[in-house]
């Protein structure tokens, strides 16, 4: 059998990340600072809790410790998240 190629047209997908990715809390290393975008699948009282603590799109959060939880520094407070809500905390990427 042999391989022909044909005149025939081919779209060729690109292997480049789409723009509108998401990133998350927990994929920023400590030391960093990030600035939240929004949230991602979050029951409305997570929402309430994470924004009456000051996690709110616009904010800037730095990134203490990512293991064995996450936690982040806004303002003068220190927040603990489990890894099920860092990923749902989106940020702007850097």
């Amino acid at each position: 059998m042999h391989n022909r190629r044909s005149d025939q047209n081919y779209v060729i997908e690109s292997l480049q990340p789409a723009e509108d990715t998401q990133h998350n809390l927990s994929e920023v290393p400590p030391g960093s600072v990030a600035v939240v975008k929004g949230y991602g699948d979050l029951p409305l009282t997570a929402r309430h809790f994470l924004e009456s603590y000051g996690i709110l799109p616009g904010r800037q959060v730095c990134v203490v410790s990512q293991r064995p939880v996450t936690i982040v520094q806004i303002e003068h407070t220190e927040l603990a998240f489990e890894l099920s809500v860092a990923r749902e905390i989106l940020i702007l990427p850097a």
